[in-house]
């Protein structure tokens, strides 16, 4: 890339010798230019943007729009993505352009986002006479987080905005109670599937109900688990937010509904066989809550 010095021939004009010197360049096939002042410092300029084009940093995006950049992140990037992912990551692009309305994206800086924040929690959430909870703006901001990582590294943004997460909530893990623990557990008999010839639909079922206990996962995620995930030792507090005598006081026992039992199949579950559904695997459940017969104290602390 070739720079150039020169002069508007208007300033030239009123302003004879004191005219500023300015910079021309071509970018992306068009003419870009930058007024300096002194011959001396739009030299220096001039070589600067050339050393610059030679070394490839040289920031030829800066004037790019917000339109523009999105359309390129979901066909380079977003179409790539998870459809979960990318569902969350275009809902909180939508409410970042409906309330920030981004014209160039070089523009957005952390008064932005604090903007962002300040007027997305105002607005009215799901529920009745509720607002929007700070959970579901972290999540956003960690959407938009991950969208303008990808403005900077392609050249659009000049510097990585800083973006303060909102304080949640602190809350304390709620367990099922031993009443309907036991419940639960004794129902796990009648249960026909999953079949194998390893272990038995009942200690599967007991050995799902055991994990979901001690760690506090939702169900979904040790079924989603696959035989080639390693093994790890997990928490009941996994985010660690509770200070260390709340959770001393609210770690979960091994149920003695489920002592008696100590061959259980392996912690790292496999998945039931196809054509289980989800209400199938929830009938046990229901028939179990309506007759908890052999329900007992669990926790031993």
């Amino acid at each position: 890339m070739k720079a150039w010095l020169f002069q508007d021939h208007r300033q030239k004009e009123k302003l004879g010798d004191k005219c500023p010197w300015s910079v021309g360049w071509f970018e992306d096939g068009r003419k870009r230019s930058k007024k300096i002042g002194c011959q001396s410092m739009a030299e220096k300029y001039a070589q600067k943007l050339e050393n610059q084009a030679e070394a490839g940093t040289l920031q030829t995006n800066g004037r790019t729009r917000w339109a523009k950049f999105r359309q390129q992140w979901e066909a380079k990037i977003g179409a790539g993505m998870e459809p979960q992912s990318q569902r969350c990551t275009l809902d909180a692009i939508g409410h970042f352009e409906r309330i920030i309305k981004p014209g160039q994206v070089q523009k957005i800086r952390a008064q932005t986002i604090d903007e962002y924040i300040s007027k997305r929690r105002l607005e009215k959430g799901k529920k009745a006479d509720s607002r929007v909870s700070p959970a579901t703006v972290n999540k956003e901001l960690r959407h938009l987080r991950a969208v303008l990582r990808v403005a900077f590294e392609w050249g659009y943004l000049p510097k990585m905005p800083r973006i303060r997460m909102v304080k949640e909530p602190e809350k304390l893990i709620r367990y099922v109670t031993p009443e309907h623990f036991a419940a639960i557990y004794a129902a796990c008999d009648s249960a026909e599937r999953p079949k194998s010839d390893v272990y038995s639909a009942a200690d599967w079922w007991r050995a799902l109900l055991v994990y979901l206990y001690m760690t506090g996962w939702p169900v979904n995620k040790p079924l989603a688990a696959s035989r080639a995930d390693p093994v790890r030792r997990v928490r009941a507090d996994p985010a660690g937010r509770l200070d260390r005598e709340r959770r001393e006081d609210h770690r979960p026992a091994l149920p003695r509904a489920a002592r008696a039992h100590r061959r259980l199949p392996l912690l790292r579950l496999p998945r039931p066989t196809a054509g289980v559904c989800h209400a199938e695997r929830l009938t046990a459940y229901g028939e179990c809550l309506a007759s908890p017969d052999e329900a007992q104290e669990l926790l031993d602390h």
